[in-house]
């Protein structure tokens, strides 16, 4: 995720902080492996965004076949990263509608979000 979207607070849930791996937790994950992230995103009851639909999808299949908790990931297609705004009106469509992430397997995919 870029680090540009990271300050942005998400309009309708004021509450919620959006970090960048970065300045999560001191930066500790940010060279760290993707099944050390996803478990910590779980243990943190965090939602990791992710532009990775090549690597990360693959380790949440193996965890959920192997029935491992899933955290919720959300996985960014169709968005350039340069997009700051988009992707901080889909994170907010997100917020505010968090049922669009199933309990047994939550994961979205974004895509530009017209309301």
């Amino acid at each position: 995720m870029p680090a540009a979207v990271a300050p942005r607070r998400a309009a309708p849930r004021p509450d919620s902080t959006i970090y960048h791996l970065a300045s999560w937790n001191s930066g500790i994950l940010l060279h760290a492996p993707d099944e050390q992230i996803l478990s910590a995103a779980l243990a943190h009851d965090l939602a990791l965004v992710a532009y990775d639909v090549s690597t990360i999808p693959p380790i949440l299949h193996r965890w959920a076949a192997a029935g491992h908790s899933l955290p919720s990931v959300v996985l960014v297609i169709a968005i350039p990263q340069r997009d700051i705004g988009s992707l901080a009106r889909g994170l907010a469509y997100l917020l505010r509608h968090p049922e669009q992430f199933d309990p047994p397997y939550p994961v979205v995919y974004l895509a530009p979000v017209h309301e």
